[in-house]
């Protein structure tokens, strides 16, 4: 059923009575919830909902669409740069997790905190629904000269000082509906409280860039324009941190691939552009935690393919440590490919915006 919805959501099947009928309610549900977003917003417009002011910049970093867009790799690219500067930034990040794990009683982090303390170990990352709560208690433990909102569009009760979006130049707005019937949060005219948008994957989108850029300017013609790409720079064995390979290394190579994050053929493009001949690709679902089934599954079906070689993210390794002697067992080798975002135009300009709230 997950599976049928997400297709009608991404159009990749009506053909069927159910996906008539599934486009039926899953459109009256959108209608729904752009009402409910509507009237929220209203409310935050007269002060009827309170928004909360820290007292230090905060830089948001957010999107319209639902799904991986490259917010956390610029979170991270932007978090160096001010601290390049000697800043002190604090992140702020929701943390998705299954309900099954956050609902266990043990304390986990989501997956993107986790990369994002990983790979920034000397920043603060405050994982939490309640950000306010968070923010405050940073203010007095850490003292930080700004914070930045991950995924922070539509966190409407937190006043910006910069409201970055992030826009996928492959899958910009979806279908145009709103979720559940499309993959849009807000429609389009949201963008008018953009600063800056982030254009990611340019590279792969290149040929939709005018029209994005079109329907950017027609809502909100001061917004400045960023364009980056996704770039792989290293491959590291999962369990040995300490030892990488050179990208050739996938080459002509036959390899099986996995990941849970929002865009996974974006994840594959990336593998088959490095030369990699990709002879199996399991996604699952953005943020899934990943349990011992799931592992054995996975093993069994590459040892069936004969691969011995396996390939998934970054985001996906900081979730796979408690399944090590699986893995190890099983005789595969495990690499993570390593991605950042590279700016391709207008990186100074981003750098002037973001220096000038200090």
């Amino acid at each position: 059923m997950k599976k049928m919805i997400y297709n009608v959501m991404t159009d990749q099947t009506m053909a069927s009575g159910d996906g008539r009928t599934i486009f039926t309610i899953l459109k009256i549900l959108s209608l729904l919830y752009g009402a409910i977003v509507e009237c929220i917003l209203f409310f935050y417009r007269i002060g009827f909902f309170r928004t909360h002011n820290f007292s230090k910049p905060v830089i948001s970093v957010g999107n319209i669409t639902w799904g991986g867009v490259g917010k956390t790799p610029l979170v991270e690219l932007i978090t160096s740069l001010l601290t390049e500067q000697k800043q002190k930034p604090v992140i702020l990040i929701r943390g998705y997790m299954p309900k099954e794990v956050a609902s266990s009683g043990k304390f986990f982090l989501s997956d993107e905190a986790k990369l994002l303390e990983e790979s920034l170990p000397h920043v603060p990352v405050l994982a939490g629904k309640d950000r306010v709560k968070n923010a405050r208690e940073a203010l007095a433990k850490y003292h930080p000269d700004l914070f930045i909102l991950d995924d922070g569009f539509q966190q409407w009760g937190i006043k910006r000082d910069l409201n970055i979006v992030v826009i996928d130049s492959t899958n910009p707005f979806g279908n145009g509906f709103l979720i559940p019937r499309g993959i849009l949060r807000e429609p389009k005219k949201a963008l008018v409280r953009a600063d800056v948008v982030v254009l990611t994957r340019t590279d792969l989108g290149e040929k939709a860039l005018p029209e994005i850029k079109n329907v950017i300017f027609n809502v909100q013609p001061q917004c400045l324009i960023i364009e980056s790409i996704h770039q792989a720079i290293s491959l590291d064995d999962l369990w040995n941190i300490d030892k990488h390979h050179d990208l050739s290394f996938l080459q002509n190579k036959d390899i099986g691939a996995f990941c849970s994050i929002g865009n996974p053929a974006s994840f594959r493009w990336q593998l088959e552009r490095l030369g990699a001949r990709v002879k199996m690709m399991t996604p699952f679902r953005d943020h899934h935690y990943y349990n011992t089934q799931d592992i054995s599954d996975l093993i069994k079906d590459f040892q069936s393919q004969k691969i011995d070689t396996v390939i998934t993210t970054q985001k996906d390794a900081v979730k796979l440590q408690t399944q090590q002697s699986l893995f190890v067992q099983s005789g595969l080798k495990i690499y993570y490919l390593k991605i950042k975002i590279q700016i391709t135009h207008g990186k100074e300009d981003l750098a002037q915006r973001i220096f000038a709230l200090l």
